[in-house]
C-alpha cells in the first residue's frame, strides 16, 4: 500500500478548504439577492416552460386568485413534463442561445415538479465554480510546478469579488467560464507531455462549450490560432493537423446537434447587434475603457494599476541582472496573454453592452496571469521563500478584499427591494397588471405581485373588461401599468371612469419595467 506524501496531502487538504470557502462566499452571496434581472426569468421559463412560445402567457380578464400561478406556470415544470428536452431545444432554437445550459437547469428543476426555488439554478453555478478553483490549482501547478503558487492563485478564483458577482447571475456565465478554464488547462498540460488524451478530451470541451454560449466560438478561435501555431512552429505536423480536424470535427457536430445556432449568430438579432458593433466606426475607445474599468475593479479592486507597475520593475530587474526566461515559460504564458488580450480587444468592439458577463469568459485565464504576474514580481525581487510567501499572499489579499468594494453587485437586485415592500405594504389588496397585450416583461413583476390577494393582467387596448372581472370592487386597487405604455395617467383615469368608488389616484413606486399606483 503506497502512502500519499505529506506534502501532498497538505496541499490537498488547503485546496479542500480553499473550494468550501468558494462555495460558502457564493451561497452568501446569492442569499442576499432581493430579486432576479430579466435574464434570470428566462433562464427558468425557455428551460420549463411548455407554451407555445418563450414568452409568459397570462389570461387577459381573468382574476388569479394566487398571484403565483401564472408564474409558476411559466418558470416551473409541471407535472407529467419532467426531462422534456426536445421542449428545451424547440425553446433555445426559438430564442438566441444554445440549449446545453438550459438542458443542465431543466434537470435539476424536473426534480421538483411545479416549485420554483433559485437555488435550482445556484446549484448549478456552485458546482461549475468548484471545479473551476480546482482547474485554476491544475493549471497553475502545470505552469510553475509550485504548490503554493498554484493553491495562491486558487485562493484568488475561489474568492475574487468577479467571480462571486457572475456567481450570484443565475445564468449560464460561470458554467462557460469552467468551460474556458478546461480549454485552457488541457492546452497547458499538452505543452508538458502531450497526452493523448488531449486530442479525446479536446473536442468534448468544444462541443460543450458552443453549446453553452457563442461568445466561446470566439475564446476558442484566439487560443487555438495560438496553440495551433505553436504547433507548426514546433514542426509536429501530424499534431497540427491532428488538431485541426479535432477542432472542425466538433464544430461541425455542435452545428448538427443545435443547427439554430447559425441563424442565432448570423441572422438573429443579438448576432446582427455585434455584426453591426463589429462594423460600425464609433465607440471602440468607450468599450475599452469600460471594460478594462470591469476587470480592474471587479478582479482587484482597481489594484491591477500597481501590479502592472510593479510587474514591469520585476522584468526590468531581471532583465539588468541577465537572468534569462525560458522560450517554454514564454510559450506557455503567450498562450494565455496573447489570446485574452486579443479576446479583450474583440468582446470590447463586439460586444451589445458593456456588461462583466461578457468579458467573464476570461476571467479563469485573467486569474493565473494576475497570479502569475504577482509571483514572477516576488521572486525577482526577494530570495526569501517565506518573505516571497508573505508578499504574494499580501497583494493576492489586497486583491481579494478590495474587489468586493469594485464590484457593483448589480445581480444581486438591491433595486428590487424598495417595490417588494411596497408590495408586502399592501399585501391584503388586489392587484391589476396594465400591458400592451404581449407578455414580454409580465414575468419580472414575480417578486411584488406573488405579496398582493389576487391579480388581473389587463390590455392597455381593451381595459373596458376591467368592470366585468373580480378586481371589480370598491377596495383601493394595486396597478402596475408596464413602462412601454407611455401615457400612464390616461390609462389611469380610464380605471377611475368605470369605477365611481375611486376618486384618484397615487404614484407608489418603480419597479424594472413598470410603475405602481395605488386606487383609492
Amino acid at each position: 500500500m503506497t502512502t500519499v506524501p505529506k506534502k501532498k496531502r497538505t496541499a490537498f487538504f488547503i485546496l479542500s478548504f480553499i473550494i468550501l470557502a468558494g462555495v460558502c462566499a457564493t451561497v452568501f452571496a446569492v442569499s442576499l439577492k432581493k430579486g432576479m434581472h430579466v435574464d434570470e426569468y428566462y433562464s427558468y421559463g425557455l428551460s420549463n416552460y411548455s407554451g407555445n412560445n418563450i414568452f409568459m402567457s397570462v389570461d387577459l380578464g381573468k382574476t388569479y386568485t394566487d398571484p403565483k400561478q401564472p408564474f409558476l406556470d411559466y418558470m416551473t415544470v409541471q407535472p407529467g413534463n419532467g426531462f422534456s428536452y426536445d421542449n428545451v431545444w424547440d425553446k433555445q432554437s426559438a430564442d438566441v442561445h444554445p440549449p446545453f445550459y438550459y438542458v443542465i437547469l431543466h434537470t435539476v428543476c424536473s426534480f421538483f415538479p411545479a416549485k420554483f426555488s433559485i437555488w435550482f439554478a445556484a446549484v448549478i453555478n456552485i458546482t461549475f465554480f468548484s471545479g473551476l478553483i480546482l482547474l485554476t490549482y491544475l493549471t497553475m501547478k502545470n505552469l510553475t510546478t509550485r504548490r503554493s503558487t498554484a493553491l495562491t492563485a486558487a485562493l484568488f478564483c475561489a474568492l475574487a469579488g468577479g467571480l462571486i458577482q457572475i456567481n450570484t447571475f443565475l445564468r449560464m456565465y460561470t458554467m462557460l467560464m469552467f468551460i474556458t478554464a478546461l480549454l485552457t488547462w488541457l492546452h497547458v498540460k499538452y505543452y508538458k507531455n502531450q497526452p493523448l488524451q488531449f486530442f479525446i478530451c479536446y473536442p468534448l470541451v468544444i462541443l460543450s462549450g458552443m453549446l453553452t454560449h457563442y461568445y466561446f466560438f470566439i475564446f476558442l478561435f484566439l487560443q487555438g490560432l495560438y496553440f495551433g501555431f505553436s504547433l507548426l512552429l514546433r514542426r509536429r505536423w501530424k499534431s497540427a493537423l491532428l488538431y485541426l480536424a479535432d477542432t472542425l470535427a466538433a464544430s461541425a457536430a455542435a452545428v448538427f446537434v443545435f443547427p439554430a445556432m447559425i441563424e442565432h449568430i448570423f441572422t438573429g438579432y443579438r448576432g446582427k447587434e455585434s455584426l453591426d458593433n463589429l462594423a460600425a466606426s464609433t465607440g471602440y475607445i468607450d468599450g475599452l475603457k469600460d471594460f478594462f474599468q470591469i476587470i480592474s475593479r471587479n478582479l482587484t479592486g482597481n489594484l491591477l494599476y500597481v501590479i502592472l507597475i510593479l510587474f514591469a520593475a520585476a522584468l526590468i530587474w531581471r532583465l539588468r541582472t541577465n537572468k534569462k526566461i525560458a522560450v517554454k515559460h514564454i510559450e506557455l504564458w503567450g498562450m494565455l496573454l496573447i489570446p485574452t488580450v486579443c479576446y479583450f480587444l474583440l468582446v470590447s468592439k463586439i460586444a451589445v453592452y458593456h456588461y462583466d458577463r461578457y468579458i467573464s469568459p476570461a476571467y479563469p485565464v485573467l486569474i493565473l496571469l494576475i497570479s502569475g504576474t504577482i509571483d514572477f514580481t516576488a521572486r525577482a525581487f526577494f530570495t526569501s521563500r517565506n518573505l516571497r510567501l508573505t508578499v504574494v499572499l499580501l497583494l493576492t489579499s489586497g486583491c481579494i478584499l478590495l474587489s468586493y468594494w469594485g464590484c457593483d453587485w448589480i445581480y444581486l437586485e438591491k433595486q428590487t427591494e424598495p417595490a417588494v415592500e411596497t408590495a408586502q405594504k399592501y399585501a391584503g389588496l388586489d392587484c391589476i397588471v396594465i400591458n400592451d397585450g404581449v407578455n414580454f416583461w409580465n414575468h419580472t413583476l414575480y417578486y411584488e405581485v406573488i405579496n398582493y390577494e389576487t391579480l388581473t393582467f389587463l390590455s392597455s387596448a381593451d381595459l373596458k373588461v376591467y368592470a366585468e372581472t373580480d378586481a371589480y370592487h370598491k377596495r383601493p386597487v394595486i396597478v402596475y401599468i408596464m413602462n412601454i405604455l407611455e401615457d400612464q395617467d390616461a390609462l389611469l383615469r380610464d380605471l377611475l371612469a368605470q369605477n365611481p368608488s375611486y376618486s384618484g389616484f397615487t404614484h407608489l413606486t418603480d419597479s424594472h419595467f413598470a410603475r405602481a399606483y395605488l386606487l383609492q
